[in-house]
């Protein structure tokens, strides 16, 4: 869940749709994958999706949405999760055996190696972020993050 790990450059070629040489800072994440072929099909993106079309990035056009933030979680890594929000990266680890594990914190734009945790200096930010990690989270009977298999 590290930078080194979730993040992959794009690369993308579209003869007259797609400027040449364009580059763009656009987080998204591979749930955006199938609204994106869903727009370009012509097909409507069906209702219950968390992910967002990434065409107008792709096209250069000034409406594209964004994500809020981005959310990962992995029952096989230790029960770890990590949400993405600008330049900001939490993590929390062994969410499993301690639901109100700490928060790590780190400002990519700053330390994309992620290498100073400056949780501390930064209340205002674990405040907004925290709640996030349970809203983002889907219980799973099979793969349980918090506690006890859930029924």
């Amino acid at each position: 869940l590290y930078e080194g790990g979730i993040r992959v450059p794009l690369i993308a070629q579209w003869p007259g749709k797609i400027k040449a040489g364009s580059v763009s800072d656009h987080q998204c994440a591979h749930w955006d994958l199938m609204p994106t072929l869903c727009e370009l099909a012509g097909i409507d993106t069906p209702k219950h999706t968390d992910g967002i079309s990434y065409v107008p990035t792709l096209t250069g056009a000034d409406k594209q949405r964004a994500h809020r933030y981005l959310y990962w979680e992995f029952h096989s890594y230790g029960n770890t999760q990590a949400i993405r929000m600008g330049d900001w990266k939490a993590l929390r680890f062994k969410v499993r055996d301690n639901p109100d594990a700490p928060i790590v914190l780190y400002n990519l734009k700053k330390d994309i190696g992620e290498t100073k945790n400056i949780a501390d200096q930064h209340p205002d930010v674990v405040k907004e972020i925290s709640p996030l990690f349970r809203e983002a989270h889907t219980p799973s009977e099979h793969f349980p993050l918090f506690g006890r298999k859930q029924k």
